[in-house]
């Protein structure tokens, strides 16, 4: 840990020798950045042979600068391949009713119609936290039943995968989400028009909308923490609506 941690006060390095370096490095590289409680923040993963070395920057003065987590390299990437398949939210009866990816909020309505979002983190297959608190899922499930309560994604979740169509091109293209960029795809025919009904085809038979199509599509080339990488930005048409037009 101290060697790392002096690696990176370093002028070799310099994320961690200033604020003001930090700052400067973080937009030097804009994929780091993401909003924090009331500022912007910089992650960033160091890799050494055994071990993975997780940062998150904060460049304000008088507040806590960086937190340093450090993992077992091959545990790490293990977890958040497995956690690529999403949390998933059964009933009582194991009867899955929806997933949401790692991270991302439910909305949790009780008897009384008053509502609590939490943050769900992926634990395993088979266990969840929501909030501070682990559950089996189908602990959740039936603690939910009994207290009369009601649970739902806090804003509709973007898919695994979609296709979409390259815009300068008008080609097929799989967008996988997290992913920056697209990966081509055969089912082309040179015909914009005829891409479109094959990709729609597609996406019909996976689940996907034309909304998450489009937030996938924004994702992958502009940002993926970007309002316009939120399926709520537009319509069921996948035409994008002003922000005064959906619920915040």
């Amino acid at each position: 840990m101290d060697d790392v941690i002096n690696a990176l006060r370093s002028e070799e390095y310099g994320l961690l020798q200033s604020r003001s370096q930090m700052v400067r490095y973080g937009r030097e590289n804009k994929e780091s950045e993401m909003q924090g409680a009331y500022t912007t923040e910089f992650g960033f993963r160091a890799d050494t042979e055994k071990y993975a070395f997780v940062l998150r920057c904060n460049p304000t003065r008088g507040d806590y600068n960086f937190y340093c987590l450090c993992y077992v390299k091959e545990w790490l990437d293990k977890h958040i391949e497995e956690a690529n398949r999403d949390i998933r939210f059964i009933d009582s009866h194991y009867k899955e009713l929806f997933r949401i990816p790692d991270g991302e909020r439910i909305i949790v309505t009780d008897r009384d119609g008053k509502t609590e979002s939490y943050p769900c983190r992926y634990i395993d297959n088979y266990h969840t936290e929501v909030g501070r608190n682990l559950f089996h899922i189908c602990e959740f499930a039936e603690r939910m039943e009994q207290g009369g309560c009601t649970y739902a994604p806090m804003e509709p979740p973007l898919p695994p995968m979609c296709y979409s169509i390259l815009p300068s091109t008008g080609e097929v293209i799989q967008i996988d989400r997290w992913q920056k960029g697209y990966t081509a795809t055969r089912f082309n025919d040179g015909n914009r028009a005829e891409n479109e009904a094959i990709k729609d085809k597609f996406n019909e038979k996976l689940g996907v909308t034309k909304a998450q199509e489009q937030a996938m599509l924004a994702g992958s080339m502009i940002r993926w923490d970007s309002i316009a990488a939120k399926p709520k930005s537009y319509d069921e048409n996948g035409k994008a609506i002003k922000p005064k037009d959906y619920e915040r």
